[in-house]
Order: structure tokens, then sequence, then C-alpha cells
């Protein structure tokens, strides 16, 4: 069985990682280009 990212997955690291060692805000600006270049890239 193949594990594929969803957005959902990204927005969580995005957010573990901004928190982790960043000093801005957590979040993704468009969660709509984040899901084309999903779908586009499986």
């Amino acid at each position: 069985m193949t594990n594929h990212l969803t957005v959902e997955n990204l927005v969580e690291l995005n957010m573990v990682l901004v928190n982790q060692f960043g000093d801005g805000p957590a979040g993704v600006k468009d969660e709509g280009t984040l899901d084309f270049i999903i779908v586009k890239w499986y």
C-alpha cells in the first residue's frame, strides 16, 4: 500500500516545523494551490 501526503498532512507538518524552528506565523496562504500541486504530482 502506498501512502500519499494530503493537504492536511502538509498543513500540520508546516505548523510543527514553524513552531519548532521558525519565528513567523504557521499556516498556508492558499490551500487550493497546495491541493492542486499534490494532485498534479500524484
